[in-house]
């Protein structure tokens, strides 16, 4: 991850009280993709990486999160996309969209790619 200010997105996820806070940004090959409210950046729809949809204004996860540790036992509990998808409809899924590059790292042929590029 390349551009991202981790400062500025906890003092965001502090302010805005988020329970969850994902850093997010343009990127191909993201393992999911998220569409975000302009006003608040909470998360409005979260998509696997497979899925096709017709929005420029996608942004992907870049793995990094800011997890309040309440809500860790839930995740744990959940099933591992079915969490997103639940915390999206409770309202506590948030993004924090910056400008910068990010590499997926997902399996064994993007580590490969990665290592090429180091």
């Amino acid at each position: 991850i390349e551009g991202l200010n981790l400062k500025d997105m906890f003092n965001q996820h502090q302010k805005m009280k988020q329970p969850f806070s994902l850093a997010v940004t343009k990127y191909s090959n993201p393992k999911y993709k998220f569409i975000l409210d302009g006003g608040n950046n909470q998360v409005k729809q979260v998509y696997l990486s497979s899925d096709i949809i017709d929005n420029d204004s996608a942004l992907g996860s870049t793995g990094l999160a800011i997890i309040e540790p309440s809500l860790i036992r839930e995740i744990i509990n959940k099933k591992t996309f079915n969490y997103l998808k639940t915390f999206v409809k409770e309202s506590k899924l948030f993004g924090y969209p910056f400008v910068g590059k990010s590499i997926n790292v997902n399996s064994p042929h993007d580590y490969k790619s990665l290592k090429f590029l180091l």
